[in-house]
């Protein structure tokens, strides 16, 4: 059934002047064999051309990639910190720059030390179809620490 159809298919597109019942053989023999009855015609290049494009223009559907950047928890722009001065910036100032910290901890001598942590996860994968397929994940844990006596900052350092 297959095979007769497709015959018709390159029956048309080769417009072989013999009607069907004419020709020897079966289906599928035609199918093999049409390329015996039409040889360098223009039809038979447009029709290598067609078949040897699809699936060279369809390649791109083979290829995938994708990247996942995602954080967690109290994260610190870049730059900030550097805009919190030691003996000058307060509490308040601190979490306006800062936004909240993860952490406030009351220390021994009175002071307090406040900690932003978070952590930032790149996921980058890639396949190409049945051929290869890869992915890496890199998570980075970080933390920033400004400590405060009398509500004033006076030390900042980072993990």
């Amino acid at each position: 059934m297959i095979e007769h159809a497709m015959v018709q298919i390159l029956d048309i597109i080769l417009k072989d002047p013999s009607p069907p019942a004419q020709r020897c053989g079966t289906p599928i023999h035609q199918l093999l064999n049409w390329r015996t009855r039409v040889k360098n015609t223009p039809r038979m290049i447009i029709l290598a051309t067609v078949v040897l494009a699809v699936p060279l223009t369809m390649s791109g559907c083979l290829v995938a990639s994708s990247n996942h950047h995602t954080i967690s928890g109290a994260y610190v722009q870049p730059g900030a910190v550097s805009r919190v001065r030691i003996d000058t910036t307060t509490t308040t100032e601190a979490e306006e720059i800062l936004g909240q910290p993860s952490i406030t901890t009351t220390n021994d001598d009175g002071s307090e030390t406040w900690t932003w942590n978070w952590t930032e996860t790149k996921d980058d994968g890639g396949a190409v179809f049945l051929i290869f397929a890869g992915s890496s994940e890199k998570t980075v844990s970080e933390s920033v620490h400004i400590k405060f006596a009398n509500g004033v900052a006076v030390k900042k350092w980072r993990d």
